[in-house]
């Protein structure tokens, strides 16, 4: 599904250049659940928004469903992040004078193919929410509509930026479950960019980043439920 071979970001800022990533090269199968590991800085959020196809590559290739995203146009790279990209981030983006049930459903006018809301709702757990506003939720209750509004979109991959960093070990726990079942329900290829190790021990694939380069690369044979990591 995602192939990444010598992929460099530089950063220029007052006449200096700064190496966000430097050589970087791994492959993540269709389906797996990866874990990205690394210290603030390391270049792990910088990995994710290219991936996703909000920042440009420097040097290298990356492919994501065969497509070499260095090579699109604003157009085509527009149409890669509204069909193929599931974006979940640390803090929710939800609008605030919408509805859950509205939050979600404007997915409709982002693409045609999406899952029918309602059920994906029902799937968070979160069906009796649908005419609340996200004011009327709790931190956690808002994370999972944020999921739900990414999987109703029915990408390819979903690309999680420390989907739990706001919230406290007990939430972040239920909604790692939940991006756990959706994976291998829905088999999206599920990549979570965290500083939390413990959560490595659930991933089929764990890339260790530090000062922008690769530092491990581990593949789990048996990786543990959500249930069995020790926190």
């Amino acid at each position: 599904m995602i192939h990444v071979s010598n992929l460099c970001k530089y950063y220029l800022s007052g006449g200096k250049q700064t190496v966000a990533l430097d050589h970087v090269s791994f492959d993540i199968k269709e389906g797996e659940f990866v874990v990205i590991l690394g210290p603030s800085g390391a270049g792990k959020s910088t990995l994710l928004n290219i991936l996703g196809g909000i920042d440009g590559l420097s040097e290298g290739e990356v492919l994501v469903d065969q497509q070499a995203i260095g090579q699109l146009s604003e157009n085509a790279l527009s149409f890669y992040r509204a069909n193929l990209i599931g974006f979940i981030f640390q803090f929710y983006n939800l609008i605030p004078t919408l509805t859950v049930y509205e939050n979600i459903a404007l997915m409709k006018d982002i693409k045609k193919d999406i899952l029918d809301p309602m059920y994906v709702l029902e799937r968070v757990g979160l069906k009796m929410h649908a005419k609340k506003f996200p004011n009327q939720l709790s931190g956690g209750e808002q994370q999972r509509v944020s999921i739900a509004r990414a999987v109703t979109k029915n990408p390819k991959v979903l690309l999680c930026d420390e989907p739990t960093g706001a919230l406290d070990s007990e939430t972040g726990s239920m909604v790692l479950q939940l991006l756990w079942d959706i994976c291998r329900e829905y088999r999206k290829t599920t990549i979570i960019v965290t500083h939390n190790a413990s959560i490595a021990q659930a991933a089929d694939k764990v890339i260790t980043v530090k000062n922008g380069k690769i530092k491990d690369i581990q593949e789990n044979a048996h990786p543990l439920s959500i249930q069995e990591v020790e926190w």
